[in-house]
């Protein structure tokens, strides 16, 4: 299906910060692209927070009352802000507010389930736990995919810079790429297309062009159904023996958002699984774009 189809709306985390701010400016941009309404969601956690669905939990606490309200209403002030601003800015995009209970864990994963995708801000203290458990755990388990803002705050997005993806050549990068070309398609950009080999099985000097054409071959067939349904995408292929993480770090150097996979036999694709994807989501110069691929991922490849 066709993100541009698909009428789920994309969520910010916001927590009144101005990266938070900034995440949600960027998700915006997006979601004009992709004719998507924008949610911008706050998560109240504590003793009182025990579910999505129930905010009340069940305690003789005197104070309970108090700190409910003054959590609802604080939460609400900063979500009123940023939408406001984001009307300001964006005024033909659908815009509401929402606030989540539970564990960052929990409630976010819940709230996958019915989004196009969930943002937060690299810097936030909200988004500083993604990167640890939280993020990976969303990642791997959420039904969307997570982007994770990063950037220069108060500077324009570069809209004219390339959407950059890593391929593994397996079915299971089908997702990331998926998103990539669309997202592409939308913005209206180039898609650089990373296609990583290990260094360490480089062949003799007389062989390298021999296997250099062999995983262009490989990055070809892994774009060859993505092309044909996005032809007006120019693609950039990009084929190379690097390390991933220190590779594809700068590349986003000249890209406005590093899209990648959470899954993958591969050098690259078990690499994403662990170390590099934090790596990427601690040092990438630009947004990143976490997609989970689900076991059947393959089935929904074009042809």
């Amino acid at each position: 299906m066709s993100i541009r189809a698909d009428r789920r709306d994309i969520v910010v985390g916001i927590d009144g910060s101005n990266t938070a701010l900034n995440a949600a400016r960027w998700a915006a941009y997006l979601a004009v692209a992709l004719r998507a309404p924008l949610v911008l969601a706050n998560v109240l956690t504590g003793p009182y927070f025990r579910s999505e669905t129930t905010a009340l939990s069940r305690s003789e606490d005197p104070g309970r009352e108090d700190y409910l309200g003054q959590s609802v209403r604080i939460a609400r002030v900063l979500l009123d802000q940023a939408a406001e601003l984001l009307r300001t800015c964006t005024p033909e995009l659908p815009v509401t507010t929402e606030i989540l209970h539970g564990s960052a864990h929990s409630a976010l994963r819940r709230r996958t389930e019915r989004a196009r995708m969930l943002v937060v801000g690299a810097d936030t203290a909200f988004g500083s736990k993604l990167l640890g458990a939280t993020a990976i755990h969303v990642a791997l388990h959420g039904h969307c995919p997570v982007g994770v803002w990063r950037g220069d705050a108060g500077r324009p997005i570069p809209r004219d810079r390339t959407i950059a993806v890593g391929v593994d050549g397996t079915a299971l990068s089908e997702p990331a790429i998926g998103h990539a070309f669309e997202l592409a398609d939308a913005l209206r950009v180039p898609l650089t297309a990373v296609h990583l080999w290990s260094p360490a099985r480089i062949p003799p000097i007389g062989g390298y062009i021999d296997r250099n054409a062999e995983e262009q071959a490989v990055l070809s067939e892994s774009l060859a159904g993505w092309s044909e349904r996005f032809p007006d995408v120019e693609i950039i292929p990009v084929p190379v023996p690097a390390i991933p993480a220190a590779f594809l770090t700068e590349i986003a150097h000249t890209a406005q958002l590093l899209v990648i996979g959470t899954h993958g036999r591969s050098l690259l694709g078990a690499a994403l699984f662990g170390s590099t994807s934090r790596e990427l989501l601690q040092q990438a110069p630009c947004p990143v774009l976490v997609c989970r691929s689900e076991p059947s991922a393959g089935e929904d490849r074009p042809r």
